[in-house]
């Protein structure tokens, strides 16, 4: 295998890392109790709607961006109105 093959197997691999990291566990959650969608998700968090889609195939967060994500989890348990973009 060279080592170009070897990278379409790395989104795959990285999903693995959540059993490590319950940060994807805690947004997936969330997201099922509140009904709100992945993309409004990281758009009311961070301006980022593709940010739990990035997520899911492996994107590593930074300690801030982890502070931010729980603490808007925490000051908004029922959900959040849809962001306006």
């Amino acid at each position: 295998m060279t080592v170009v093959g070897l990278f379409q197997y790395l989104p795959c691999l990285m999903n693995n890392l959540t059993d490590l990291d319950p940060l994807l566990d805690d947004i997936e959650a969330y997201l099922k109790r509140t009904g709100m969608t992945g993309a409004d998700f990281g758009y009311a968090v961070l301006k980022d709607s593709g940010f739990v889609t990035t997520l899911r195939r492996g994107r590593e967060v930074r300690r801030k961006t982890r502070q931010r994500v729980l603490q808007f989890i925490q000051e908004n348990p029922t959900g959040f109105s849809k962001p306006d973009r």
